[in-house]
């Protein structure tokens, strides 16, 4: 205890003065974010827009209980590289003509801010598209900025993304607070995880609703995770009406995920049924969720059978030519997943989301924001994937660590891109689910040296398969 008490009283400066450059990091990230949004803008606006955009929300978590050092840390810390991988995006679109950019989110961009569209119900924009309600939201926003004079720039809808990432954050630390206590090691880990993740600049970016489906899914996980690792009759109460909350809100970002309130509410009895032997209390609370989620899957079911029809049949088939058109019919994603029986391709589909680009540099271009963000995933991938194999092996052999709260996230963690893997296989669609897997990512500390060895051990085999299949990538495209 003592050569602990003395380790810890000469590590502590250490710590500080680490944490202090991070902090100093973050404002750099910033800084290079404003000079990036400014040159390719050729404009103040962007600037004042992020810093109306951030103030308001940096006060309220200052303000008020929904923020604490930790979210504030984190929060800052995932909008500066959010702002910062904006200005990157913006350089692509105002120099390059980034051809992404001037795509599906050109549409979302017009819809949003186009006076003329906010006359229409989102009924009526539900005609239009399937992300009515992200429409909806940047909607109130070009407008309130158009009222300040400060015009209808794509920045303002892609700073409401850059801050739904941010927020999204926030929403993750008090996750990891619920589930780990006021660990705030573990928690400055989870916000270097948040922080690099090359597909949250990718939603932060680009004017696309993934930001705010992420931010959706962050905020019901959080539900269940307060409930199972609280129970209560009022966390009850909270985790039933962000439930059918997230079941009228997802669709409307979203529609194919209708699915993911139910998934979440399956997890969430499993984690119960199985990993809470006493169950004190929860019994009422399941039979309760159980008949409502009948109702609303019926319900659901119902609405959105064109939906699962399309998802599962021409949604795959467009998916498909969408990879084909942008890889190459004879990549190994195409040539292998794609064509496989479906067994197989939900196995496959789902370990193929962490190693998408094959070859991992075809991203690190000057013809499209969007590729550059999937490599830099890629990459982020190969680091952090055998933090979460130690994580998981850890709960497996500890029993202790197998509570409720942590094996729902184990269970969102394996059983969203097994559900990717067999439809879109969109390594964007899986993003929106990635809070789980970074929570999971944090759990290991290299300070603990047998975390350290068996992140070591796992990340040399992980690697290894990396380039096993850029081999076998280069046979392909070069020998077969």
């Amino acid at each position: 205890m003592k050569a602990n008490s003395a380790l810890s009283a000469v590590g502590a400066p250490r710590i500080r003065a680490a944490l202090g450059s991070t902090a100093s990091v973050w404002s750099c990230v910033g800084v290079v974010g404003t000079m990036f949004n400014v040159l390719a803008y050729q404009s103040w606006q962007p600037l004042l827009v992020a810093a109306l955009l951030y103030g308001t929300a940096y006060l309220v978590l200052r303000c008020t209980p929904l923020g604490g050092t930790e979210e504030r840390r984190t929060f800052n810390a995932c909008f500066a590289t959010a702002w910062c991988m904006a200005g990157v995006a913006a350089l692509y679109l105002h120099f390059m003509l980034d051809p992404v950019q001037l795509d599906d989110a050109e549409d979302f961009y017009v819809l949003a801010s186009d006076p003329v569209a906010s006359v229409l119900s989102i009924s009526g924009l539900q005609a239009l598209t399937s992300g009515a309600g992200a429409i909806v939201l940047w909607q109130q926003f070009y407008d309130f900025f158009s009222w300040l004079g400060l015009g209808r720039g794509r920045y303002i809808g892609i700073t409401v993304n850059s801050l739904a990432v941010a927020l999204n954050g926030v929403v993750a630390v008090k996750i990891t607070r619920e589930l780990f206590g006021n660990d705030r090691r573990r928690m400055r880990r989870l916000t270097v995880l948040l922080a690099t993740c090359g597909l949250y600049g990718l939603f932060a970016s680009i004017h696309l609703r993934d930001a705010l489906v992420l931010l959706s899914i962050t905020t019901l996980t959080y539900a269940w995770v307060r409930y199972l690792s609280r129970s209560g009759f009022g966390n009850a109460l909270i985790v039933i009406a962000a439930t059918i909350l997230a079941a009228i809100v997802l669709p409307l970002l979203r529609t194919e995920f209708f699915f993911v309130p139910i998934a979440m509410t399956l997890a969430g009895i499993a984690a119960i049924l199985i990993f809470d032997p006493v169950r004190t209390g929860r019994r009422g609370f399941i039979i309760a969720v159980v008949g409502i989620g009948i109702i609303v899957l019926a319900k659901l079911l119902i609405q959105y059978q064109d939906a699962i029809g399309f998802l599962l049949t021409s949604g795959q088939k467009n998916y498909a030519a969408m990879s084909a058109a942008e890889s190459g019919a004879g990549s190994l994603g195409n040539a292998i997943i794609r064509a496989a029986p479906f067994p197989i391709r939900i196995v496959l589909g789902s370990i193929y989301l962490y190693v998408f680009p094959i070859p991992v540099w075809v991203g690190f271009q000057l013809k499209s924001a969007y590729h550059l963000f999937t490599s830099l995933t890629a990459i982020y991938f190969y680091v952090v994937v055998p933090r979460v194999i130690v994580a998981m092996s850890g709960i497996l052999r500890n029993k202790d660590r197998r509570t409720p709260g942590t094996m729902f996230l184990v269970l969102l963690s394996v059983g969203f891109p097994l559900a990717v893997g067999a439809t879109s296989l969109e390594t964007r669609h899986f993003g929106a689910f990635l809070v789980s897997f970074q929570i999971l990512a944090s759990i290991p500390d290299f300070a603990v040296r047998e975390d350290l060895v068996a992140y070591r051990g796992w990340a040399r085999l992980f690697l290894a398969a990396i380039i096993a299949v850029h081999v076998a990538w280069a046979m392909l495209k070069f020998v077969g």
